[in-house]
Formats: C-alpha cells, sequence, structure tokens
C-alpha cells in the first residue's frame, strides 16, 4: 500500500538524466530510473508503486515485463511505445495494464506529466486491491464475492478451514484444497444441493430485491464443522454503474458463543434445580426439627431432642449431596480420550456382585472427564445393583453402541425403573429414603456436563436402558462389534 507519494520506475533512455529533470518537491510522482537486468536499488528504498517501459513500436516487451514481475511482483505497468503502430490493443503483451503511443520527438518531462493522472489512477486500484488482499489473506472470517450467477470471484483464505477438514468435498468427492479452488465454480460444484439450492435462493433474492440477509444462523458444512453454528450475512455488490453484480458474504463461527449460551442456560438450570432441593428436600426435616423444638421447649421431654438431632443430621447430609450434584454439573473440559469399554469393565469389577454378569458390546474411544463419567457408571450399576434385581437376584447389565452411532447406551433386564424414578431422573430430587434419587441426579448432571441427552425407556428384557445421545468424538468402529461377557 502506497505511503506518501508513489515511486515510479523508468525504463528507457537516459533514464537517469530524466529522472534529474523530472523529480522536485512538487511533482506527483517520485521517479527512479531502472534498468530490467539491474537490481533496482537506490538510495531510495521505497518500494516501486508503478513502472513506466518506454520502447519502440516494434519492440517485444514481454521480456521487459516478465522481469518486472519477477523483481516487483504485481505492480501496475505502463507501456509508452515510441513511433507508429497499426493495432494499439492487440499489441498489448500480458502484464501490461495500459500502453500509449507517442512520437520520437516528444518531451518526455511532458509526457510524464500527462501520464501522472494514469499512474495514480493504477496506484489507487493497486492500494485497494491490496486491502482487499489483505482482507482475504489474514481476517479469521468466511469472506466470498459471487457474480450474478453465483459463481465464486473472490474468496478468503479461511473459508476452507471455516467449512472444511482442511478441504470441500463436493458430492462426486472432488477436494478443494485453496481458495484458489474455488474461484470460478458455484455451490452447486462444492456442496451438497439442500445446502445448495438454500445458499442460491437467499443470494438471488439479495440480487433481485437488493435487501441483505442479516444474521443468519446455521449449521456448517463439513466434517471439521459438522455440529458447529455460523452466522451468515450476504449483501448486493454493486458495480461502478450502481447495478447488482452479485453478492459480498461473509460467515462467522459463533460455536463458542453457543457454547457459552448453552453453558450459562445449564448453569440457570442447576440453579433453578438447586433452589428446588433446597425448598422441597430440606424443608421437611427442617419443619420436623422446628416442631420437635417447640414440643420439648414446653415439655422437657429429651426424645424430642434426639429427634431435632436426627433432623439436623438428615439436613446435613441433604445440603453434601446437593453440593456434590452441583459439583458434578460444571462443564467437562478436561478431557480424556478413554476406550469405553475398559473403563465399563474396570468400574463394575469394583462392584462386582454375585448373580449381576456384565456384557460389553462396543469398540468405542470417547473424549470424556474420565473421572466423572466413571462416577456416572458407579451410580448406574449402583442403582441396578440395588434396586433393579428381581426376587432371584440374578441379573445382566449390557453396555454397547448406539445404533446411529452418536453414543452409548446401558441395560439391564431387571425389574426395570417405575415412572417415579424416571421422573426424578429427569427432574432430579433428594427427597425421601430412597438413595438411588442422588444417583440418578449425579447421572443427569454429569450427562449434561458433557452436553449429553438421555433418554430413559424399557429393555427389551424388560429392564431400564439409559440411552446416552450426543457423545462428542464419539468413534464406533464400523467393522463391527466386538462383544465379550464379565
Amino acid at each position: 500500500m502506497t505511503v506518501g507519494v508513489p515511486v515510479v520506475a523508468y525504463r528507457g533512455p537516459d533514464a537517469a538524466s530524466l529522472a534529474e529533470r523530472w523529480n522536485g518537491p512538487d511533482r506527483p510522482f517520485v521517479l527512479r530510473p531502472w534498468e530490467t537486468d539491474s537490481s533496482a536499488e537506490t538510495d531510495d528504498q521505497r518500494p516501486v508503486d508503478c513502472v513506466v517501459l518506454e520502447a519502440r513500436a516494434d519492440r517485444d516487451v514481454s521480456a521487459w515485463v516478465e522481469a518486472v514481475g519477477e523483481r516487483l511482483g504485481a505492480v501496475p505497468i505502463i507501456v509508452v511505445r515510441v513511433g507508429q503502430i497499426t493495432d494499439l490493443e492487440s499489441a498489448i503483451p500480458d502484464g501490461v495494464t495500459s500502453q500509449f503511443t507517442v512520437a520520437p520527438e516528444v518531451d518526455r518531462v511532458a509526457l510524464l506529466s500527462k501520464l501522472a493522472s494514469v499512474v495514480e489512477e493504477h496506484v489507487s486500484a493497486r492500494s485497494e486491491r491490496s486491502i482487499l488482499e489483505s482482507l482475504l489473506a489474514n481476517v479469521p472470517l468466511s469472506l466470498y464475492a459471487k457474480d450474478r450467477d453465483g459463481r465464486h470471484v473472490a474468496v478468503s483464505d479461511e473459508m476452507i478451514d471455516m467449512i472444511g477438514p482442511p478441504y470441500i468435498e463436493n458430492q462426486e468427492s472432488k477436494r478443494h484444497h485453496h481458495p484458489a479452488d474455488v474461484l470460478g465454480k458455484t455451490d452447486f460444484d462444492l456442496y451438497g444441493p439442500e445446502l445448495a439450492v438454500e445458499s442460491t435462493d437467499a443470494e438471488q433474492s439479495v440480487i433481485e430485491t437488493g435487501e441483505p440477509v442479516e444474521d443468519r444462523v446455521e449449521e456448517s458444512y463439513g466434517e471439521r464443522g459438522m455440529g458447529s453454528s455460523v452466522v451468515t450475512s450476504k449483501v448486493p455488490w454493486y458495480g461502478p454503474d450502481g447495478s447488482v453484480r452479485g453478492t459480498i458474504g461473509v460467515t462467522r463461527d459463533i460455536s463458542e458463543r453457543k457454547q457459552y449460551e448453552h453453558q450459562l442456560k445449564r448453569q440457570n438450570e442447576r440453579l433453578r434445580r438447586l433452589a428446588t432441593m433446597v425448598s422441597h428436600d430440606i424443608r421437611n426435616p427442617l419443619s420436623v426439627a422446628v416442631g420437635r423444638l417447640a414440643i420439648a421447649r414446653e415439655t422437657g421431654d429429651p426424645e424430642h431432642f434426639a429427634a431435632v438431632e436426627r433432623a439436623h443430621d438428615r439436613i446435613d447430609a441433604l445440603v453434601s449431596d446437593i453440593i456434590t450434584v452441583m459439583r458434578q454439573g460444571e462443564p467437562a473440559t478436561d478431557l480424556d480420550a478413554v476406550p469405553l469399554a475398559d473403563l465399563v469393565r474396570d468400574v463394575f469389577e469394583e462392584h462386582a456382585t454375585a448373580g449381576v454378569r456384565l456384557t460389553v458390546s462396543t469398540d468405542a474411544t470417547i473424549y470424556v472427564d474420565s473421572g466423572r463419567v466413571r462416577q456416572l457408571f458407579e451410580e448406574l450399576f449402583e442403582n441396578a445393583i440395588e434396586h433393579g434385581r428381581d426376587a432371584d437376584g440374578v441379573m445382566t447389565i449390557t453396555v454397547g453402541d448406539l445404533p446411529d452411532g452418536t453414543g452409548f447406551f446401558v441395560a439391564d433386564d431387571g425389574v426395570g425403573l417405575s415412572a417415579d424414578h424416571q421422573e426424578k431422573l429427569l427432574k432430579p430430587g433428594l427427597s425421601g429414603s430412597n438413595t438411588s434419587t442422588l444417583g440418578l441426579a449425579l447421572v443427569a448432571t454429569i450427562a449434561d456436563a458433557h452436553n449429553w441427552s438421555i433418554n430413559l425407556t424399557e429393555s427389551e428384557e424388560g429392564g431400564a436402558r439409559f440411552e446416552f445421545h450426543g457423545v462428542r468424538n464419539f468413534d464406533a468402529s464400523s467393522s463391527g462389534r466386538r462383544s465379550r461377557d464379565a
């Protein structure tokens, strides 16, 4: 990007003498003499903003233009032809921005004055392009422009990384790894038909109505972005004549924001549960303590003081249980890669009970807070063993993959869970003397901390079946399941 007066490199006869005659404080640009076979290094080390090549009308300047590109990169190149040229347009080599013809006797200082506006126009255009190129290369957003037919004419480097893993793969399994691979292609060339139709319809609406699409939240496409949220805005792209030439779009990844919102929602829900637990579960023993204390004061009977003490012990135990549940509900962020089968067998061995058998059918590796998920299985196994066995005391607990590959299940062939227990799992509380209620509360809380959802249903054998959906990075082997009994 140009800062201050532009620098123009001049290649032509007596370039050094011309530079001495031209350069001065009031000139619109600084002239630097330059030979294409030299280093172009002078005392003025500012980068060159434009190049003027003077040549005879019949001279092929392609080699000069190539040398400029190699030395200076993509700078504007103005070719000045000395003499007559029959077809000026067809004689413009690739890489030349503008070309002019002049008479051999032209005053070159006067010529440079006439070229000042052309130089300014090209330098300004290059500066504007550099701004756009810097945006596309460095801004951590998916930026793109499309013509009226939906073809990409400009895309940012971030587009590939945000949408792909890190490439965009179309329906024919063709992969596009770089922004240049996307140029000239429509969404139908890059994505599935459903997404392409949705995107194209939105863009055509923008083109036809001139109304932008603002902050549309959608799920990102591709393996890397699957399950992540993005927000997209699209506006009309207007040409110099005011007509709509296409659309300009920007897509931002808002997955972290959505995650924070979800965490806040979960935290609020935990606070609501805490309020429910405190108001409902502690009120009963507190009422007992208050009532017995009043009677004790009237009668002096020590038996009532013992009842007050038991009520206080119950309150203390409830407070400890509530604290346990609340702590387990903190978002799970310290995750480990854990083979599910190994974890399940390890926990079961610690709780092995006569008559209870474990069957594991999974090859999955899950990324979890291993300590908390270990406690989740402890609670499920203890609940099944203590409350699920029928009269003969025999039970089989099965752990396996869900059919859709999104999680796992824990099922037993016992007596099943009552409707009361199912309700308490979905809305956990700690009331009553049934100790399984806290365990179910912990199961729900630990699952919630991992962003899992729970479905509680009846197993095929009539027992309880806990299904855990949305297990992140759940990796179940597609080559089959290994089944082993413990």
